[in-house]
């Protein structure tokens, strides 16, 4: 008897993305191609809701399966030591990588992810309040570039 092959699981979840703003879902007048195809290829949550009333508070509830007034969670609040979808899935034998923002307290515990490439905020103020860059900031820091902190107030565009 053969060893059934798990499929791939790949989650995307975008910052502020309201429904018409891609094209695969009636609204031509977005350019979205790669979304388009990834709606095309994949599965698209349509009527999806936001649990929480900002980022962290919906990532908690999203990845420990829980409202917000079931993790605590209602703001910018702590919540990695909160069990999560992504350890059962390690337990379950998936390699699991995180690339972008959980929104962990603190931010380099590892989740139940094997491997993270941490991008919190283009603006996160890390290292202005005396802590460690996230994984963006280092790049640029490497390549003699600088985070572009308080930019609406130099860039009008």
């Amino acid at each position: 008897m053969g060893q059934t092959e798990r499929p791939h699981i790949i989650l995307i979840m975008t910052d502020q993305q309201r429904t018409d703003t891609i094209g695969a879902w009636g609204c031509d007048y977005m350019t979205t191609p790669a979304m388009d195809r990834l709606a095309a290829e994949g599965l698209s949550f349509r009527r999806a809701y936001c649990p929480g009333a900002t980022c962290v508070a919906s990532r908690a509830a999203i990845f420990t399966g829980m409202y917000p007034h079931n993790t605590g969670v209602y703001s910018f609040d702590p919540w990695s030591e909160h069990r999560n979808r992504v350890q059962d899935l390690s337990e379950a034998g998936y390699h699991c990588v995180n690339m972008g923002k959980m929104h962990f307290t603190p931010t380099r515990v590892d989740g139940g992810f094997h491997e993270r490439v941490i991008v919190e905020n283009p603006t996160n103020g890390f290292l202005k309040n005396g802590q460690a860059d996230d994984d963006w900031g280092r790049f640029l820091t490497h390549h003699g570039q600088q985070r572009p902190y308080d930019r609406h107030l130099t860039d009008p565009e």
